[in-house]
């Protein structure tokens, strides 16, 4: 009997814990999923030569981040107040991004100061509201210089910023430097990164040796300040001729395993025909004899 009272017990205590996580189950479902907006807005100087934003806008839910995309955004220089400062609009895509160009219509308010502050407005999003995002920037540039004598090759990477008319070297500013590969970057050296001294210089060693080039034995070096919080990303490129002359070879017409149709090799046709040749043969013969069997039976 007093086994009988404690499995009693024991079922009682376990239904009413199933119970209680069950109600909290319930609870949880009927919350409501709160969404959290995140949206940046990046600026990259390539080669001096082109300048563009980078808008990305994401929604956290139940700790997961969906893209924010066909949303319209509005991008100003220095004060989003006035409509004079509208540099562009664009939309999101399907990844929440969106690239604009810096037009060249803004170069009288750009040669005004050397900082500069890109502000990136968007349309409401449901149930969130507007939402902003902003760049702060200084005007910089970055170059890329090479030494070579018989002994060794050397790259120097260069590193200014803009102050009234001068421009005045950078320290301590990390760049990464190597040489351009189909969508990556080789290191240099032993290091992916280098770091400016006073004079806003880093150098170090090229070590690549016999590294193909294009047919003239050219490769492209590249330098990359990303993410910096006072200059954004800045990216340099110098073609040099230190590499391994490389020349494409097209076998696309000539005879080869892989060809199909008239470009198979000779030998596997003839092996191919052979083999054919033999089976069919071979049938053709045991028919004849067959046949021939069957007509001295008849007579």
């Amino acid at each position: 009997m007093k086994i009988l009272n404690r499995l009693f017990k024991i079922s009682i205590c376990i239904y009413l814990l199933f119970a209680l996580q069950a109600k909290a189950n319930c609870q949880d479902a009927d919350k409501p999923v709160v969404k959290k907006p995140f949206v940046t807005l990046k600026y990259f100087n390539l080669q001096g030569q082109m300048q563009y934003l980078l808008f990305q806008g994401q929604l956290k839910a139940d700790k997961k981040l969906e893209p924010i995309s066909n949303l319209a955004v509005k991008v100003y220089l220095d004060d989003e107040t006035d409509e004079k400062n509208f540099i562009g609009q664009v939309k999101t895509d399907q990844l929440g991004k969106a690239n604009l160009l810096v037009p060249t219509s803004i170069k009288d308010n750009w040669i005004k100061s050397n900082q500069h502050k890109f502000i990136a407005v968007t349309d409401s999003i449901p149930g969130i509201g507007v939402r902003q995002a902003e760049s702060e920037i200084s005007i910089s540039r970055m170059s890329i210089d090479t030494v070579a004598d018989s002994d060794s090759r050397k790259v120097i990477v260069r590193f200014e910023s803009k102050k009234d008319t001068q421009w005045i070297p950078v320290k301590d500013i990390e760049i990464k430097l190597g040489v351009k590969r189909h969508g990556s970057q080789l290191a240099l050296g032993e290091s992916e990164t280098v770091t400016t001294d006073s004079s806003g210089t880093a150098t170090t060693d090229f070590t690549k040796d016999s590294l193909p080039g294009d047919a003239m034995g050219n490769i492209i070096l590249i330098a990359k300040l990303e993410d910096n919080d006072t200059y954004g990303n800045v990216v340099a490129e110098r073609s040099v001729s230190w590499g391994k002359a490389f020349h494409d070879q097209n076998n696309f017409w000539k005879r080869s395993l892989w060809a199909t149709g008239p470009r198979v090799p000779i030998w596997l046709l003839s092996i191919a025909c052979l083999i054919i040749f033999s089976v069919w043969g071979t049938l053709i013969y045991l028919i004849s004899r067959i046949l021939k069997i069957r007509k001295l039976g008849v007579n």
